[in-house]
């Protein structure tokens, strides 16, 4: 057993993207064996989402075709890019009482929550942003306080864009780590307080600086986001989607639309790494789609696979145009969401 496992050691690590850190598998909980296995094959399979590329076993031939606009299973409109931007630059919320809608961005570590801010920004700004500052080697939440995040008009830096961010420690499935899942509700109805830094063993208490007793609407959160990175989606265990699925339905009693947005798609499938446009056709980013659906109860239609500005160093359209639909999508749920608190209140 000793001898096979130098043998196919090496070759096993030549398959996992640099990305990883060489010792997850060994010293990180709820990682097994099994794991680095699962996902090695994953890596090593990949190519089975390119046309005319075949897997051969004792019994059979299977040839999976999963490229081309004819296979795509979400339909593909080309995005006015410079029409979009226009309309979401002019965007105002239906609800006087609000001057800015407030997106919440929440989910495990390492899941890119703000690396997605900063890719939003860099499309406004036209260049390669830090807005919020990123962690790129994972571990322990680089996220630690919460922080209100607005998009500025390039030309006038101090006008303000009608949508703001706000980013959170990442969960994790220990109890004693990561972001209280209690700290996410009090969020959500406008409790937390600028400045306020998260603890993974005592959430905001009432009697506290931070605790805000008396939230506007403006104060409160208008579309609750889940970011997930979809290259290690399977091997989340189900005790966390568990903690997600929680968190969600205390939203939903709340009447907060939900978003979900899987990152790192080029990481996951080999065909969308090489052509981003390809990204619904791939069967991979499908069926991790399909897992948010049952794991968590997001409709299909709120699910979003995008790639986050990573290695590149100018803005890409194709980038783009996958974060502007997602962005697009996130802004009128929150909006429907103010009108719909306006309409209650008439």
């Amino acid at each position: 057993m000793k001898c096979f496992e130098r043998l196919v050691s090496q070759p096993i690590r030549d398959c996992l993207p640099p990305s990883f850190d060489p010792h997850q598998f060994a010293y990180r909980a709820n990682r097994s064996t099994e794991d680095a296995i699962a996902i090695t094959l994953h890596r090593a399979l990949s190519h089975l989402e390119n046309r005319k590329s075949y897997f051969a076993d004792d019994t059979t031939v299977v040839g999976l075709i999963s490229d081309g606009d004819e296979m795509a299973y979400r339909e593909i409109e080309k995005l006015d890019r410079d029409k979009t931007l226009k309309e979401l630059k002019e965007f105002k919320p239906g609800n006087p009482k609000v001057e800015r809608v407030r997106i919440l961005l929440h989910g495990p570590v390492g899941a890119g929550k703000s690396s997605i801010i900063n890719s939003i920004n860099n499309i406004f700004q036209g260049h390669i942003t830090s807005e919020a500052l990123a962690d790129a080697t994972g571990g322990h939440s680089f996220t630690k306080t919460y922080k209100t995040h607005y998009t500025r008009d390039p030309s006038n830096p101090t006008y303000k864009y009608a949508f703001v961010f706000n980013d959170t420690m990442g969960l994790e499935v220990d109890k004693d780590k990561g972001m209280p899942p209690e700290d996410i509700l009090l969020a959500l109805k406008g409790r937390v307080k600028e400045g306020y830094t998260f603890n993974p063993v005592s959430p905001l208490s009432e009697n506290g600086p931070y605790y805000n007793k008396d939230p506007s609407l403006g104060d409160k959160v208008h579309c609750l986001v889940t970011v997930l990175p979809i290259d290690t989606l399977s091997l989340m265990p189900k005790e966390f989607f568990s903690k997600l699925r929680k968190i969600r339905l205390n939203a939903s009693d709340m009447g907060i639309p939900q978003v979900v947005i899987l990152t790192k798609v080029d990481e996951a499938c080999q065909m969308v790494k090489k052509d981003i446009k390809k990204v619904y056709t791939s069967k991979y980013i499908k069926k991790q789609m399909e897992t948010c659906n049952a794991q968590l109860g997001i409709p299909m239609n709120c699910i979003f696979p995008v790639k986050n500005y990573h290695k590149e160093i100018y803005v890409n359209n194709e980038i783009d145009e996958l974060l502007l639909k997602a962005l697009k999508h996130m802004i009128n749920f929150a909006n429907d969401y103010v009108m719909a608190v306006a309409d209650k209140a008439h």
